[in-house]
């Protein structure tokens, strides 16, 4: 059986599709289990530090006995703690530089699947050179590509868009 071009590129196309479909479901998934973790590392500092910052100011205008004052400072002073760990983890791990490069990657995978899937579903004049400038896409991509997911999340990607309606 002899396969000619435009159906090389046809399935080469929608593999492509494919793949990069699996990559922005992974980063998505990715990037809701950020959400929450920036919750802990950005919003529960900033309320400790509040906490912190309150109880302070409320021993300094309240007369306080010497039991109730050491039980303040002791949370007080666990509040600051607290926030600044989850402060030092955040700004150690660069969770704001990975999360906007995950969302780029989303955008990016996104994009280069619809030229595949146009590209497999509608054709092209010259398909063999459409499918070369989408693979340099592709490469270009992956190359400079800060953010990574572990390959859990590819498959758990994998599952679900296998257990989706054939379109």
């Amino acid at each position: 059986m002899t396969v000619t071009v435009d159906e090389d590129v046809v399935k080469t196309a929608r593999n492509r599709e494919h793949e990069c479909h699996v990559e922005v479901q992974a980063f998505k998934k990715r990037l809701g289990l950020l959400f929450w973790a920036n919750w802990l590392t950005v919003v529960a500092p900033a309320l400790l530090s509040i906490i912190a910052g309150t109880t302070v100011l409320a021993d300094l205008m309240l007369a306080v006995d010497d039991e109730t004052e050491i039980y303040w400072k002791l949370w007080t002073g666990l509040a600051a703690l607290a926030s600044a760990l989850l402060v030092a983890v955040h700004k150690a791990l660069n969770c704001d530089r990975y999360q906007v490069e995950c969302s780029r990657l989303v955008c990016a995978y996104n994009g280069l699947s619809a030229k595949y899937r146009t590209l497999h579903e509608v054709g092209s004049r010259d398909p063999l050179e459409r499918l070369s400038e989408l693979e340099a896409s592709l490469a270009t991509i992956r190359e400079t590509a800060y953010a990574d997911v572990p390959e859990r999340y590819r498959a758990a990607a994998r599952q679900r868009i296998a257990a989706l309606p054939a379109t």
